[in-house]
């Protein structure tokens, strides 16, 4: 087999651009479409609601009984849609005085209501834009796939797999990963997986996250549902970064830098 430096394995194998061939798409375009359609729900469904032009009040919330909670005082705040009923993130206390919270209030509970039960009319909405994004994906997926095998891609894929370069990058995912699996905490049967194929052959470690042999084969059964696969990638870069003290929007925004599309929709999904 030949040998080749990393940047020459990732010009071997870059010959077919599976991203590049993604954005030239009608089938990415759709999606890209669905996307821009779908991104005010997702604010107001995860709780951004200070951003969206709704009718909205300030509600209390008694504060959940932890350990230490004598600490804090007895009621937070936050924004109630009106319309639906979702709840935002709670208002910071720094925040507080700009909505006209005081630091009685936090005692009291002030005259804000308390949460009130509405019907839920956000998510049958998403789950409409989800079908038609699913379609569209397939869509994609058959033409990828026939892309893919006039290129004969996974021969050139496969080579790679065995040199040297792809050898000594995995024993660095492996070992800062400490010998674990970031889905399931095993320790054995280890593999290593590609988040996305952009920098094949010349890999940075936030492109590759290890895992089983057993979640490896997990992950790729879930190549028609993209969402569900990128949120359990996002899964396990938050795993690595606690792990190594890192903030993981900045370590999923790093292996998706490339593509603003996945990184937008799977933090915007966040609650």
């Amino acid at each position: 087999m030949i040998e080749r430096t990393p940047e020459e394995w990732h010009e071997y194998l870059g010959a077919y651009d599976i991203t590049d061939s993604f954005q030239k798409s009608d089938e990415y375009k759709q999606i890209k479409d669905l996307q821009d359609r779908i991104s005010p729900y997702y604010s107001l469904l995860h709780g951004d609601l200070r951003i969206i032009n709704c009718a909205k009040i300030i509600v209390k919330e008694p504060i959940k009984k932890f350990p230490g909670h004598e600490k804090y005082p007895p009621y937070s705040f936050r924004f109630q849609c009106l319309q639906t009923g979702r709840l935002s993130r709670y208002i910071k206390v720094e925040d507080w005085p700009y909505y006209g919270i005081t630091p009685i209030d936090a005692k009291t509970g002030g005259d804000y209501p308390s949460p009130q039960k509405m019907d839920n009319k956000i998510e049958p909405l998403l789950c409409s834009y989800r079908e038609a994004f699913q379609k569209a994906w397939e869509s994609f997926r058959e033409f990828q796939q026939e892309a893919l095998e006039s290129f004969n891609w996974m021969n050139r894929y496969n080579e790679y797999l065995n040199s040297e370069t792809w050898h000594d990058i995995r024993q660095e995912v492996l070992k800062y990963d400490l010998l674990t699996c970031l889905a399931t905490g095993q320790t054995q049967n280890l593999q290593v997986h590609h988040i996305h194929y952009m920098n094949v052959g010349n890999e940075p470690i936030h492109d590759l996250i290890t895992l089983t042999r057993d979640a490896h084969k997990y992950i790729h059964s879930l190549a028609d549902e993209p969402i569900k696969r990128r949120e359990y990638e996002l899964s396990c870069i938050k795993e690595r970064s606690r792990n190594h003290g890192l903030n993981y929007a900045e370590e999923w925004g790093y292996c998706w830098s490339h593509n603003i599309y996945w990184v937008d929709e799977l933090l915007s999904m966040e609650p």
